[in-house]
């Protein structure tokens, strides 16, 4: 019975450009060639992002976050936690 799930589980043929492909090399390159447009290119997000015109309120950049934490920092961070979480 073992056999008999795992064809189950199998593609036996694929149809492709009014083509039939029932053998394993021919169905590979075929998907391969279906999915490959669709996943195979990578899309080159270069942006800049411009901190004065996302906070022009706030007074710092991307280098703040950079900068180590100030004993203070960490000492409101702890006294902020609920109990169980210490």
């Amino acid at each position: 019975m073992a056999n008999g799930r795992r064809r189950v589980k199998s593609i036996l043929s694929v149809q492709s450009e009014n083509r039939t492909l029932e053998l394993h090399n021919e169905m590979d390159q075929a998907f391969f060639q279906y999915y490959r447009p669709i996943f195979g290119q990578t899309v080159s997000h270069i942006t800049k992002l411009r901190w004065k015109e996302l906070y022009p309120h706030d007074d710092w950049g991307p280098e703040e976050l950079e900068r180590p934490f100030s004993e203070e920092e960490i000492k409101e961070a702890i006294f902020i936690m609920a109990g169980d979480k210490l």
